[in-house]
This record gives structure tokens, C-alpha cells and sequence, in this order.
């Protein structure tokens, strides 16, 4: 029988997500360490989209404004106009094009007022909300992963590891270490130091963490309310993807 020629682009078509023909908008949910940005970074290459990361923005702007960067040193949090407002310039200056791309917000809104606030703006209307992911971890577990989290030292890179080994039974959370895998300590990508972020302490990650739970539970109630929400909860952290992948997908192209 004659051999059937594999064409390339199809094949690469076939392995890619079927959200990449259409320009969607979705929010990431969850507690500092739970694993948006690496959901996150996998989402974005699967389906050609662009990542919104707040605190990002914050750390960016915290270099300039010594106001933002003793907020960002102490765990806090912006206001919601400040924050708005910078999300609002980045969106305009990186996105606003007739030939959008999918966007992932990461970290914003992050209350209510700032859902509401976004959901009743012109912002809003341009970058309207598709979808809600709401990943979970218990509280033991979250600060384990902020405490054994590494990045890249090279500002160019910032490639995120973790040298934290999750096993635990009881919960069903098996969560092995991301750590480099040529040689330790250093970036597999470009060959810097790794370093601990400067507010991944205990206290900070303690405070951060009680803050998040004080502001979430109003939150995720306001995009159930809007019927978008999807409750995740994390059991094999990188490995879960391909099912996080899937429950998107079936959720955003049934509608």
C-alpha cells in the first residue's frame, strides 16, 4: 500500500488547541504559589495568547515609583484605581490592535470592586470575560510551594523552578519538584543563578496568603454569578494541564 505523506502544518493544526482560531479573554484564579503563571505560560502557548500578569506589572513599576515598590516589598496590595489604571495602559499599549489575541489575565481584577469595576467599563467591553478559572490548593500546601519557589536571576529570563516535594496522601496531591535538570541551582534556559524572589519569605507569604483569602471569596462568587466560573482543584500540579486544557476547551466551545 503507498505510504501516506504526513503534511506538516496539518499535523501541527491537529496538536494545537482549537481555541486558536478565536480570540477569547480569560481570568486566572487562585491563591499566590497555587500555579497560574505556569498554567498560564502552557495556556498561552497552546492557544496563541497573551499573558496580563498584575503583579508583573507591579514589580515592573515598583522599580520607578518608590511608593509601589515599598507595597510590593511588604506583601501589600495596590489600590484599585492605581491598578486599574496601569492594567488599562498595558492592555492599550500591548493589545489594542484590529488583530487581537487571546488574553489571560493573572492576578486581575482581584476583589470584587475591581470585577465590577472592569465589568462596567469601557475596558470591560473591550476585553470582555469569557471564562473564570478558579484553581485550588490547601493552605499547607500553598506555602510550601511560595517558600520553594526559584527564578531565573537574568531579568531577560525569569524562568520560574521549584524545589518542593509534594506527597501528600491524605488530600491526593502528588506534586514532584520542578527543579533544573542540568545543573542545580542554575537555569536550564540560559545558564544564570537562581534566585528566591524577595517577598517569598514566611511572614509575607503568610500575610499574602491572608489577604488572597479575604478577597477571593467575593470574587469567585461574582463570576459564578456570571455563569463563567470553573472550580479546578490541583492535584499533580504541571501534570493536571492537559485535563485543565480540555475543561477549558469544552467549556468556551460549547457556548
Amino acid at each position: 500500500a503507498p505510504k501516506t505523506r504526513i503534511n506538516f502544518t496539518e499535523l501541527v493544526e491537529v496538536m494545537m488547541s482549537k481555541l486558536v482560531k478565536s480570540c477569547y479573554n480569560i481570568l486566572l484564579l487562585g491563591a499566590p504559589g497555587v500555579g497560574k503563571g505556569t498554567y498560564g505560560k502552557l495556556l498561552a502557548a497552546d492557544i496563541n495568547a497573551r499573558i496580563m500578569e498584575s503583579g508583573a506589572l507591579c514589580r515592573e513599576a515598583s522599580k520607578t515609583h518608590p511608593h509601589i515598590a515599598n507595597i510590593v516589598k511588604s506583601g501589600g496590595l495596590l489600590g484599585d484605581e492605581e491598578i486599574f489604571q496601569m492594567v488599562a495602559d498595558y492592555l492599550h499599549s500591548n493589545h489594542y490592535s484590529e488583530d487581537k489575541q487571546s488574553v489571560l489575565f493573572d492576578g486581575f481584577p482581584r476583589t470584587r470592586n475591581q470585577a465590577k469595576k472592569l465589568h462596567e467599563s469601557t475596558l470591560g467591553k473591550e476585553y470582555p470575560l469569557n471564562l473564570a478559572v478558579h484553581f485550588n490548593l490547601p493552605h499547607h500546601i500553598l506555602k510550601d510551594k511560595l517558600l520553594g519557589r526559584r527564578i531565573c536571576s537574568n531579568n531577560t529570563c525569569k524562568q520560574n523552578y521549584n524545589i518542593c516535594d509534594i506527597n501528600d496522601k491524605e488530600n491526593g496531591i502528588i506534586m514532584p519538584p520542578m527543579k533544573p535538570k542540568k545543573k542545580d541551582g542554575f537555569c536550564d534556559k540560559c545558564g544564570s543563578e537562581l534566585i528566591v524572589r524577595e517577598d517569598d519569605t514566611e511572614s509575607i507569604i503568610e500575610h499574602r496568603l491572608n489577604v488572597f483569602y479575604e478577597m477571593n471569596d467575593p470574587l469567585v462568587d461574582f463570576y459564578k454569578s456570571q455563569g463563567i466560573l470553573i472550580d479546578y482543584d490541583i492535584k499533580k500540579g504541571v501534570d493536571d494541564y492537559p485535563d485543565i486544557l480540555n475543561r477549558i476547551e469544552n467549556c468556551l466551545l460549547q457556548n
